[in-house]
C-alpha cells in the first residue's frame, strides 16, 4: 500500500516510516500542510496520515482541502496518542478515517 504521512515531527515519521516499511507498504512523509497537499494530489496515496498539528495548515486544513479535490478517500487525521497503538501493531484506522475521528470525515 502507498501511504502518505504528513507529520511535523521527525521523529514521529521516522517511526511511521518504519513500522509501515517493515510490513511492505511504501511510505512518502511531509513535514507540513502544504507539501503533504501537493504529495497527495500528485502521488494519489492509498492512505493518508494526517497530523492535526501540523505548520501551515493543520491536519482539519489538509483533509478539508483535499475533499475539496476529491483525493481524500483514504484520509485519516490522527493524534499523537495514536503513536502507542501504531507501535503496538494496532492499526486505529480504516479506509476513511481513524476510529476517533469525527464521523463527518
Amino acid at each position: 500500500m502507498n501511504v502518505l504521512h504528513i507529520e511535523d515531527r521527525r521523529e514521529n515519521r521516522l517511526l511511521v516510516r518504519k513500522l509501515l516499511e517493515a510490513r511492505g507498504h511504501r511510505v512518502t512523509d511531509a513535514a507540513d500542510g502544504l507539501t503533504g497537499i501537493e504529495l497527495a494530489l500528485a502521488e494519489r496515496p492509498e492512505l493518508i496520515l494526517v497530523d492535526i498539528n501540523i505548520p501551515g495548515l493543520d491536519g482539519y486544513e489538509v483533509v478539508t482541502r483535499l475533499k475539496g479535490q476529491g483525493a481524500t478517500s483514504a484520509a485519516c487525521p490522527w493524534w499523537r496518542s495514536r503513536r502507542r497503538e501504531i507501535a503496538a501493531g494496532r492499526w486505529p484506522w480504516g479506509s476513511t478515517a481513524s476510529s476517533s475521528s469525527p464521523s463527518a470525515w
